[in-house]
C-alpha cells in the first residue's frame, strides 16, 4: 500500500470547510463534534497534514540507526526503545501489522 505523496496542505474552501490536499487531490477531511474545541480540530488537521513528512523522518532515522549499528556492532545503543517504537509506527502507517 502506498500513500499519496506529500507534502500535504490544509486548505479552506469557499464555505470555510477545512480539507487536506496533496496537489489537487483531496486526501482527508477532519470531522468535528460539538464536544471538540476548535484548537483540537486544528491540531488534528496539522498532525494529519504532517503525516508524509513524519513517516519519511522515521524511515530516515531507522536507516541512519542501522548504519550506526553496523559501525558499532558491540555497542549497546540506548535508543532501542525509541527505534522499536519508530518501527512499529512505520509498520502501522504502511499497514504491515
Amino acid at each position: 500500500m502506498k500513500h499519496t505523496t506529500g507534502p500535504w496542505k490544509i486548505e479552506r474552501d469557499s464555505r470555510g470547510t477545512r480539507r487536506i490536499y496533496a496537489e489537487k487531490i483531496e486526501v482527508a477531511r477532519v470531522l468535528s463534534s460539538p464536544k471538540m474545541v476548535n484548537l483540537e480540530v486544528t491540531a488534528n488537521f496539522k498532525i494529519i497534514a504532517a503525516a508524509p513528512e513524519l513517516l519519511a523522518a522515521l524511515e530516515a532515522i531507522i536507516l541512519d540507526a542501522g548504519k550506526t549499528r553496523m559501525s558499532n556492532l558491540d555497542a549497546d545503543l540506548p535508543q532501542d526503545a525509541a527505534l522499536i517504537a519508530a518501527r512499529a509506527a512505520i509498520a502501522k502507517a504502511k499497514d504491515l501489522i
